[in-house]
């Protein structure tokens, strides 16, 4: 095989790489726009509901005797019971997170290899 085909498999090799690395770079980078949308969902839920509890237990309080305690406690332990589930999604985004980036650079850095001059992780930065 002459040279100049082995060349020309190989750039067509090296194109067929760099296109696989990229369609996987707009994947991640889709899931990470679509986590960081489901994310912000989840905590204005969350903390929409966490202000309503807190709101009736204000109206509970404003009634003569301090309202229903009974009532009041159980908003209290539901405010409680949300918060810790509000830290969970939290600590969760912030794990997916990391591993999308970190699939991100390994990826850049793959492309940057079939370039031999740095320049996809530089755009990064």
């Amino acid at each position: 095989m002459p040279d100049d085909d082995l060349d020309d498999v190989l750039e067509e090799l090296v194109a067929e790489e760099r296109e696989r690395l990229e369609q996987r770079l707009e994947r991640i980078e889709a899931r990470i726009e679509d986590r960081c949308e489901l994310y912000e969902d989840k905590v204005d839920r969350l903390e929409s509901r966490i202000k309503d509890c807190r709101s009736e237990i204000q109206q509970i309080l404003s009634r003569p005797y301090g309202g229903n305690v009974e009532k009041r406690e159980a908003l209290e332990d539901t405010i409680e019971e949300l918060q810790r589930e509000l830290n969970d999604v939290r600590r969760q985004f912030w794990r997916d997170l990391e591993q999308l980036e970190s699939e991100k650079r390994d990826i850049l850095e793959q492309l940057d290899e079939l370039d031999g001059d740095g320049s996809a992780l530089s755009e990064l930065l």
